[in-house]
């Protein structure tokens, strides 16, 4: 189980699938890796938006090291091919803010910096699961989970195996907010 449907959650879930190769040769139909998200799913990386909406343009930056752990789990072409050269970067003197008063200075790097929205992100990780995952990983959204036990409640520090973690899982419904604060009900 994966808690959290974001760009963490979604990697760690791809990243299981691929470590642990033997979860799509078991016979079960059952898949061996859930992913829960409170959220809705996010709409495809190719959607508009990513573009129009603000609330969606939280944008991510990816240099030399993410781009070679995404490279590493396989999804950095996907993730490229969503995402924006950032080929240098533009300043402006305190008190300037016309577009001719800006100072480009162009960046000199070895691997060129890439950046997308975070949700984008997103969109791209979920639909490098429905196309290639499908038969190892399952997304559930609009689900709420909270821990029952982590199975350590006796204090041990022991390393062998004890009760298992339990958790709670509830339908989320969205509650109407005043703020910018995502929160749901559950029954």
């Amino acid at each position: 189980v994966v808690v959290g449907g974001g760009p963490a959650g979604l990697l760690s879930a791809i990243m299981l699938a691929q470590k642990l190769p033997q979860l799509s040769s078991l016979s079960s139909s059952a898949k061996r890796v859930v992913v829960y998200d409170r959220l809705d799913p996010p709409p495809p990386p190719d959607n508009l938006v990513y573009s129009t909406d603000v609330s969606k343009y939280y944008l991510l930056g990816i240099g030399h090291r993410g781009q070679n752990a995404l490279k590493y789990f396989d999804v950095w072409e996907d993730v490229e091919k969503a995402s924006v050269a950032v080929l240098g970067r533009r300043d402006w003197a305190p008190g300037k803010m016309k577009e001719e008063d800006a100072r480009i200075t162009m960046s000199n790097k070895e691997v060129t910096s890439r950046i997308l929205a975070r949700d984008k992100l997103v969109g791209v990780l979920k639909q490098v699961i429905e196309t290639r995952y499908s038969d190892v990983i399952e997304l559930k959204y609009g689900y709420q989970v909270d821990p029952i036990s982590f199975g350590n409640e006796d204090g041990s520090d022991d390393d062998e195996a004890g009760p298992p973690v339990q958790l709670q899982v509830s339908p989320c419904t969205p509650l109407p907010s005043n703020n910018d604060v995502e929160e749901c009900s559950i029954d």
